[in-house]
């Protein structure tokens, strides 16, 4: 590293090398640390999106357990009111049987 900054001093032949060499030096320490809070910022919103994808996951899983709660509930209402709409059919037959009996025999 020493033989190529005292190549580059010879190379460079002006009395503000060093002061060249350190504003330099300090430009791609900060680009590096500009990349690096960069990659930060970039991990911390992969983070944030992960936490808020979970979140969602959590929400739905939730609502998904409700709603078979509530899927469950009708098709038994469903099953009792078919159950019952059955009865009544077969009642509503047997008064529309022992109507037409009753007019064929009018007694």
């Amino acid at each position: 590293m020493e033989n190529l900054i005292s190549s580059a001093k010879a190379s460079f032949d002006k009395p503000f090398f060093m002061e060249a060499f350190a504003v330099a030096a300090c430009n791609i320490w900060k680009q590096r640390n500009l990349k690096w809070r960069s990659g930060q910022r970039s991990r911390v919103r992969k983070l944030q999106y992960i936490a808020d994808l979970e979140r969602t996951v959590d929400s739905l899983q939730i609502m998904g357990a409700d709603l078979a709660v509530r899927v469950a509930s009708h098709f038994q209402l469903r099953n009792a009111l078919s159950i019952e709409n059955k009865q009544l059919r077969r009642q509503i037959a047997s008064l529309q049987q022992a109507k037409l009996m009753k007019d064929v025999n009018p007694t």
